[in-house]
């Protein structure tokens, strides 16, 4: 899908297609020499989008998105030091991610 010769190939782990047809967000290392990952949304048709979650301490996978396609949880968690998996929310229009509590595998109740 992003290409045969995308510098990132190395790397895509967790994806999650939005409710909205333009959207989805994809977790992926952005640097080869460090482990950690980043949240990317982007326009699948156009491959543009803005990284949501940039942390070099941290690592943030399994997005989930709301419904509606404007809200994002993810679940983050330090990558030295002790192991404290947290949850994290993004939504459109905000330049910035909230953590919400502990916890893995975020999702949304019905």
């Amino acid at each position: 899908m992003i290409g045969e010769k995308d510098i990132y190939d190395y790397s895509y782990y967790s994806v999650a297609w939005s409710p909205l047809e333009d959207r989805a967000v994809l977790s992926l290392r952005a640097d080869a020499e460090k482990p950690m990952q980043v949240l990317w949304v982007f326009d699948p048709s156009m491959l543009g989008g803005i990284i949501i979650t940039d942390d070099t301490e941290y690592t943030y996978n399994s997005p989930q998105w709301d419904p509606w396609g404007s809200a994002l949880l993810f679940q983050q968690f330090k990558l030295k030091g002790q192991y404290k998996p947290e949850v994290g929310l993004w939504q459109e229009g905000t330049n910035q991610s909230v953590i919400l509590t502990e916890g893995i595998l975020p999702q949304w109740l019905p």
